[in-house]
């Protein structure tokens, strides 16, 4: 059974998996984001990532981890259904960035798996996704208001293997900064 926090009361899962091949699965998410140093990085893997052999046990386990939750967790709403990808697997290795506050609005679970951290740091918030409070907010939001109100966030600094599954609506971003590239592969997931 998977181990799953209840916040405001979204259901959060952060856990952790390494692969016997992370190294090709690193490999493969470098290759395609060209470790570029914009916000767009992610953008290169259009249409590629998803059709790369060396991803293949990630995507799978994917799929699975996504599909076992969610039918878990509606258990007594609908039989098991299958998870499908929205748009493509995404890959972001870059040394430098703000993935500035967004959601997912055409679908209903999102992933981010790390396979690098680069040089994240629990103790500085170096590297950090925030997930925002899908409670109303009815104010303009921005770093100077939000750590404010921590019943309102929380933010999670991902280590090798790490991942984080949430609902898509749940805004959301994520901010790092170093010499070494932070690398994580992302997808979002719809139910049919």
């Amino acid at each position: 059974m998977i181990k799953f926090n209840l916040n405001w009361p979204t259901p959060v899962v952060k856990d952790n998996k390494l692969f016997d091949n992370h190294s090709e699965i690193l490999s493969a998410a470098i290759e395609y984001s060209g470790q570029t140093n914009d916000d767009q990085a992610l953008q290169k893997t259009k249409g590629k990532l998803y059709h790369d052999p060396r991803i293949i046990s990630l995507k799978t386990w994917m799929f699975d981890l996504v599909g076992e939750f969610v039918s878990n967790l509606n258990q007594n709403f609908w039989e098991k259904q299958s998870a499908t990808i929205m748009d493509d697997i995404w890959s972001w290795s870059s040394k430098n960035y703000h993935n500035s506050l967004h959601n997912h609005p055409n679908c209903s679970w999102s992933i981010i798996y790390c396979v690098e951290p680069g040089e994240s740091n629990q103790e500085t918030g170096n590297g950090k996704t925030i997930l925002y409070s899908p409670l109303p907010w009815g104010h303009h939001a921005d770093p100077g208001l939000a750590y404010m109100e921590r019943t309102f966030l929380e933010w999670h600094v991902l280590n090798k293997g790490d991942y984080i599954l949430f609902p898509s609506y749940i805004k959301h971003e994520a901010m790092y900064g170093g010499n070494t590239p932070r690398t994580v592969i992302a997808a979002n997931f719809s139910f049919r």
